[in-house]
């Protein structure tokens, strides 16, 4: 603990009270720190927490921790999704995208496919990529990531949100939203004499569009405003703790990067969930019991797994079944073609259960599977499907393939067969 010449008071929670150590070997650590607290674990010891440097540990490369980029292109915005219709079969005409992949398509089903061809079709797929991924940005004006935070950015935010509310019950006067209204008026900073000044909704949208004005400026300020706000709780937190403004700016500095590291930390492990604190177990005289130490949680899920996993081992063709060498891949004399085909015969006994398994393990067809890909295929896979499902790399999310399955002009989406039909049938693997 005395890790770059810094001795911590404590390792527990009394004072001076250096009870734990934390010993390495050959191992690439950077810091050693106390986490300063001792929750869930009862107990007095502090937790202590290492730094690793993972790259050189292991001798590989890991991506870095990051937040990820809203998509422009969802299903709710109607406007975004018809400018991204017309625009992506604009694209897909002018560039003759339809016909490119059908040519290649020709050529994998008569078994002409060249390597030259396989280059070409992995160029055409990545301009089909660049080219939705274009659409989509053209689509919506939607940012990719917030403004910095400041409390001018947040009170003309409210501005515009409290001149929208008020305008809407201009228009619909039976909704009862007077108590978010009167909070939207404390937040955005907008006094009871101008609130009450405005009384036709004609006045309102002449606030409105005064509101929208601030807004965008301060959102092209957004950075310098933030830059002055932490400047301010500088000045506070140096005046509080007695010590220059430099080191308070360096202070919160550093909370706002651990804070954003955990807010990603936060996304990437989705919501949080209870710890297990009880089960119910089968005991000996037929009635249930409930453990609730943590330990004997442990100790019998642990068993209870263990077992679960190594079912298979006794059964016929298990590890420790009598039937293990005729399915064993190093064993000269196994019969992995005998079972396909139905001809298999064993030396061991075999109960009629078994044999019945065996006989439905025959090999039901030599037919060739059909590689091609339909349109009524794409529109069946992609039709229902949840927009928020994880998508690829390359950031064709499965909105793209989507919005193809519902258009009216099946362009697009029979590119997306073709190519990805053409792959499989040239055994050409897609990035």
């Amino acid at each position: 603990m005395h890790h770059h010449n810094k001795t911590p008071p404590s390792t527990t929670t009394t004072k001076n009270r250096f009870l734990d150590r934390v010993a390495v070997w050959n191992v690439p650590l950077h810091h050693v720190s106390l986490l300063g607290v001792h929750h869930p674990a009862q107990s007095d010891h502090l937790g202590i927490a290492i730094d690793i440097d993972t790259n050189d540990l292991f001798g590989c490369q890991f991506s870095p921790l990051q937040q990820t980029s809203p998509r422009r292109l969802t299903l709710n915005n109607k406007q975004a999704c018809n400018k991204y219709k017309s625009d992506i079969i604009k694209q897909f005409t002018t560039h003759k995208i339809l016909q490119r992949s059908d040519s290649l398509y020709q050529k994998a089903i008569s078994n002409s496919f060249t390597e030259d061809d396989r280059q070409t079709l992995l160029r055409l797929d990545t301009q089909v990529t660049e080219i939705v991924l274009s659409s989509e940005r053209k689509c919506s004006k939607r940012q990719t990531q917030r403004e910095p935070w400041s409390p001018t950015l947040k009170a003309n935010g409210k501005a515009v949100v409290f001149w929208k509310r008020k305008l809407t019950l201009f228009k619909h006067p039976d909704l009862n939203q007077v108590s978010s209204l009167t909070t939207l008026q404390r937040e955005a900073g907008i006094s009871d004499k101008l609130h009450q000044s405005v009384t036709t909704s004609q006045q309102c949208k002449v606030e409105l569009h005064k509101a929208w004005t601030k807004l965008k400026i301060s959102q092209r300020q957004a950075i310098s405003l933030r830059e002055n706000h932490l400047m301010n709780l500088a000045d506070s937190l140096a005046e509080s703790l007695h010590t220059t403004r430099d080191k308070a700016a360096t202070i919160i500095n550093n909370k706002e990067r651990d804070k954003q590291t955990y807010r990603k930390i936060a996304v990437a492990l989705g919501k949080s969930k209870k710890p297990l604190t009880q089960i119910d177990i089968p005991s000996n005289d037929g009635s249930w019991l409930t453990l609730t130490k943590r330990l004997e949680i442990h100790d019998h899920l642990l068993q209870f797994n263990q077992n679960h996993f190594r079912q298979a081992n006794d059964t016929p063709f298990g590890q420790h079944g009598n039937l293990a060498t005729y399915v064993d891949p190093l064993n000269p004399r196994n019969q992995h073609e005998e079972l396909l085909s139905g001809t298999s015969s064993f030396l061991e006994d075999t109960s009629p259960e078994l044999d019945q398994w065996i006989q439905e393990l025959q090999r039901k067809t030599s037919d060739e599977i059909d590689l091609s890909i339909s349109e009524q295929d794409f529109i069946h896979c992609f039709h229902r499907m949840k927009e928020h499902k994880a998508s690829s790399p390359s950031g064709r999310h499965v909105g793209h393939y989507i919005i193809a399955s519902k258009m009216d002009n099946p362009m697009v989406r029979q590119v997306y067969c073709l190519i990805a039909a053409t792959a499989v049938l040239s055994c050409s693997p897609l990035p």
